[in-house]
C-alpha cells in the first residue's frame, strides 16, 4: 500500500521510520535525517486518506521509533520473494515493487494532475516524469493536434 499509494522507491519505504510519519499534519517525510542524499531523491508528501487508515492502525501494533515495516521490530531487508509470492498468488506477471511506483505516477497523470506536481510527488526531475507519464495525461497533444488542424489553441 505504501508503494501504490505514495509511489515512493522500495528502499525509502523498507528505511522509512515511525518519527518520519507526521500524523498530525498528515505528512510522510521520505528522507531520513540520518541518510546522505543521493541523486534518487525523497519525497515529503501528504497521506493519502486511504494510506492514512492502514498507517494508523499499523501505528498501533508497533514503537514509536521503530520501522513502518518489519519483522518482531527489526527493519526488512527486502521483500522480493514475499513480492513474487503475493503476485504469483494474484495471477501477476513481470510486478516488481517498482511497478508500484510508475502505477502510482500513471494514476496520477490518467487525473489530468500535472505533470510538474507528479514529478514533486515522486521525486523525479520535470524531464524524468515528462518521459515515462505525459503519454497517460488525458490531452496529451491535443493542443498540437488542434495546431495541426490549424484551430486556435
Amino acid at each position: 500500500m505504501l508503494g501504490l499509494y505514495t509511489g515512493a522507491r522500495k528502499e525509502a519505504i523498507l528505511s522509512l521510520r515511525w518519527t518520519q510519519v507526521d500524523f498530525r499534519r498528515g505528512v510522510i517525510d521520505f528522507n531520513d535525517p540520518s541518510r546522505a542524499r543521493t541523486v534518487k531523491r525523497r519525497s515529503r508528501i501528504p497521506i493519502p486518506d486511504r494510506l492514512m487508515t492502514f498507517l494508523r492502525l499499523a501505528r498501533e501494533r508497533g514503537s514509536d521509533i521503530g520501522f513502518v515495516i518489519n519483522r518482531d521490530g527489526r527493519r526488512l531487508q527486502d521483500v522480493k520473494r514475499s513480492f513474487a509470492r503475493a503476485c504469483r498468488i494474484a495471477g501477476l506477471d513481470n510486478v516488481t515493487p517498482h511497478t508500484l511506483r510508475h502505477t502510482c505516477g500513471t494514476w496520477m497523470a490518467q487525473q489530468g494532475v500535472p505533470l510538474f506536481e507528479i514529478g514533486g510527488w515522486l521525486g523525479h526531475s520535470h524531464e524524468r516524469t515528462v518521459e515515462l507519464y505525459a503519454h497517460h495525461c488525458p490531452d496529451h497533444l491535443m493542443r498540437a493536434k488542434r495546431a495541426a488542424d490549424r484551430k486556435s489553441l
